[in-house]
């Protein structure tokens, strides 16, 4: 059986302030870091929907991407690294 310790961290870490990031894609540099944002899912913590963002309606700063609530208006500024820290997590937890 599992440790019900590191899964309570995970959904901790997850959490990027009022959003909850479900699932990703991105475009990585050669490094293996992202470059950029192109899908993010996304739980609110305001009005509690789930959204799925592609990357035209993303909107791409240096270094993260501005995240936008459609339902609620809430809206988010995330980096990269937070993002990939969500992959790092992810993968911890398999």
């Amino acid at each position: 059986m599992l440790d019900p310790l590191p899964c309570l961290e995970l959904r901790v870490l997850m959490m990027i302030g009022l959003f909850n990031i479900t699932r990703y894609e991105a475009v990585f540099n050669g490094f293996g870091e992202i470059e950029r944002s192109t899908a993010l899912t996304v739980d609110c913590g305001i009005c509690h929907a789930t959204s799925s963002s592609g990357d035209q309606t993303l909107a791409h700063l240096p270094g993260g991407t501005l995240i936008r609530w459609e339902h609620c208006g809430t809206h988010k500024a995330v980096s990269n690294a937070k993002i990939a820290e969500w992959d790092r997590l992810a993968l911890a937890r398999i």
